[in-house]
């Protein structure tokens, strides 16, 4: 009896974990989802709510001081901007970001939108994309350059494993408490991972740079960057395909649509095996609970 019963809780428990482990990268994916439009909401309200009270960026404080920080570090030539531990340290208080949120980030050519920290951080990454430090806060203006990072896919979610996808012309949204922000990819380039002067400010231009590892599931061999550049027109842009430029002739770019579409028949494959082993393993419970009563009910059964 104890032999049947273990039977029964051990199928019981590969059912649940198998339907977990099918299940967790896409409620995973749509929890980060449901976080990204409720912080959307947050951005949105408190960008009407300025609207509405004319509350001009001018006299706000706190705007204040991250425009002079971005002034200052153009000024300064970015000094502090240097190694893996400044890309997590800025040298003002940003206690007017609730939760390090700065604003949020949505690219249509790559189907994400996405929460927008300060400091990149393990926990922050994790949860979206981020704004290195000592590159300048995402709230445009004339020297300024913000270098935003995302994860080549994490646990299930996308983040900016689809970037390659992006082409010249096409366009990345920022919104923040203040404005609406409007970049059109330039350039796309791929360099070492200690390139940093290759997404420092260039003078004269309002700027994002997006930042990810390449090629994918590559552990960070190189960093593939995506300048963008402010633009204010509203005029539709004619898109053309990107040419992708290395940083030398040890570079070659390695097109990772390939290893994505591998990885997600894998995930495919894997998927249906577990589906089989569920079903399986239900259908062979069911036999047994079958077969038994049969084999119960014909020996109650009187003999003639």
């Amino acid at each position: 009896m104890l032999k049947k019963v273990f039977r029964f809780l051990f199928s019981v428990c590969l059912i649940v974990l198998g339907i977990g482990m099918s299940l967790y990268p896409a409620v995973r994916s749509e929890k980060i989802h449901m976080e990204a439009i409720s912080y959307q909401k947050e951005v949105d309200n408190a960008y009407k709510q300025n609207k509405e009270q004319k509350k001009k960026k001018e006299s706000d404080p706190f705007y204040q001081s991250i425009k002079k920080y971005n002034e200052d570090i153009y000024k300064n030539g970015q000094k502090d901007f240097k190694d893996a531990f400044s890309y997590t340290w800025f040298p003002i208080p940003l206690n007017g970001f609730k939760e390090e949120r700065c604003g949020y980030i949505k690219i249509p050519a790559m189907d994400v939108q996405l929460p927008l920290y300060v400091r990149a951080t393990k926990k922050n990454m994790a949860k979206g994309a981020t704004v290195l430090g000592n590159t300048s806060l995402p709230i445009g203006g004339n020297n300024t350059n913000s270098v935003i990072a995302g994860h080549r896919g994490y646990q299930g979610s996308p983040y900016f494993r689809e970037i390659e996808k992006l082409q010249i012309g096409d366009k990345v949204y920022i919104k923040n408490q203040w404005e609406k922000l409007t970049y059109i990819v330039k350039r796309i380039k791929i360099v070492y991972p200690n390139d940093s002067d290759e997404v420092k400010i260039q003078p004269g231009k309002d700027m994002v740079t997006l930042l990810t590892c390449h090629p994918y599931r590559s552990h960070g061999r190189y960093r593939y960057l995506v300048f963008c550049e402010r633009d204010t027109s509203k005029k539709a842009v004619k898109k053309k395909k990107a040419v992708i430029e290395t940083k030398d002739k040890t570079i070659t770019y390695e097109p990772s649509e390939p290893e994505i579409k591998k990885e997600n028949i894998i995930k495919q494959i894997a998927g249906f095996f577990i589906l089989f082993c569920i079903i399986f393993l239900l259908f062979n419970n069911l036999f047994f609970l079958i077969k038994r009563q049969f084999y119960k009910k014909n020996k109650d059964s009187p003999n003639f």
